[in-house]
């Protein structure tokens, strides 16, 4: 009664005390506040055509959990602008991540960094723990800042859904996982500004280290610091889809120092495009060579895979051109997977 009262003073009013609370119930739904949005269905370009300023090492498109995503390995990294990307004083950055490690591997992965001292990261650290850090290395003679949970449990090849936000008006860090807030950090000091021009997503800002060593995909950064509801509800989309990759459970294989397996008997996978694939009477490097899979070839995994030199081998079929070949060949070697997973 009192604003109707008010008559049009009452719907300034009303209007004002929207646009107050506005950042804080923001629709899930509202794309206009992602500065930066890498889908990775349409290839590398963002989602508002924002091109990478540049491509280092192999970063390849794989199977991600709607469409494609990007599997980083190495000094693998892709690179963007900052201006117009990122705000350091306030955002999120959401990701959904399928590490190739084990959580409680002693290395670091980096998903982004922007600049170096007085920079910023969002990284796995060596101590295993999934963190932000702000203020990088300490600059002007102010203390680091950052927020941090222990992911040790991770297992290879499983999906993740991380969101990280942070607020210089509030001056407050949060760190999620899979939708529920696990950390937040409070800070007092004034972040410096950053003046790198690049964002480097899959490694380190030096760009030749502490690769992710894992796939990316459905990576945003908004403009504002989202709500605890906002990122649940992001976490919450895509439950089904995960249920149903979690449900295709990859061959369980102990093999030493090999590459996990991602792959499952009866399923079928692409040759990586960074070269042809030896096809091989029997498994092992001493197998004899009886072919080549092309990059980009189609092929259907036939049994249980077996370890040899350190490598898990698959006998595969080839579908497509040259359907009905049979051989056995290399899941991946190094840090570089070979085969990559794909549904049809």
């Amino acid at each position: 009664m009192l604003l109707r009262n008010f008559g049009q003073f009452g719907l300034v009013l009303m209007l004002i005390l929207t646009i107050w609370d506005a950042p804080h119930t923001m629709s899930a739904q509202t794309a206009n506040d992602d500065l930066l949005r890498l889908d990775f269905d349409d290839g590398l370009n963002g989602q508002q055509g924002q091109k990478p300023f540049a491509m280092n090492g192999a970063p390849h498109l794989e199977t991600g959990i709607t469409g494609q995503a990007l599997h980083f390995f190495e000094a693998d990294n892709v690179l963007y602008a900052a201006t117009g990307n990122i705000d350091p004083t306030i955002g999120t950055l959401d990701f959904f991540v399928r590490p190739d490690w084990r959580g409680d591997d002693g290395a670091q992965h980096h998903v982004l960094s922007w600049g170096t001292a007085g920079g910023l990261v969002f990284a796995k650290d060596g101590a295993n723990n999934l963190r932000s850090i702000f203020n990088r290395f300490g600059a002007n003679g102010e203390k680091e800042v950052g927020v941090a949970v222990n992911v040790a449990d991770w297992k290879p090849n499983q999906w993740h859904y991380v969101a990280f936000t942070w607020s210089t008006i509030q001056k407050r860090l949060r760190l999620y996982i899979d939708g529920v807030q696990r950390a937040e950090e409070s800070f007092t000091i004034t972040l410096p500004a950053i003046v790198d021009p690049h964002l480097f997503i899959g490694s380190d800002s030096n760009g030749t280290s502490r690769s992710l060593d894992g796939t990316l995909d459905m990576l945003r950064i908004s403009g504002l610091e989202l709500s605890s509801v906002e990122i649940a509800q992001r976490a919450a989309a895509y439950t089904e889809q995960l249920a149903a990759i979690a449900a295709a459970v990859p061959a369980t294989i102990d093999c030493p120092q090999a590459l996990p397996s991602r792959l499952t008997i009866g399923g079928t996978a692409n040759i990586d495009t960074s070269g042809a694939n030896n096809l091989r009477a029997e498994p092992g490097l001493q197998g004899k060579i009886v072919g080549k899979l092309a990059p980009g070839a189609l092929v259907l995994t036939l049994s249980a895979p077996v370890c040899a030199d350190r490598i898990v081998w698959w006998q595969v079929e080839l579908l497509g051109s040259g359907a009905g070949t049979v051989g056995w060949t290399a899941e991946g070697e190094s840090h570089q997977y070979f085969l990559i997973p794909v549904r049809i």
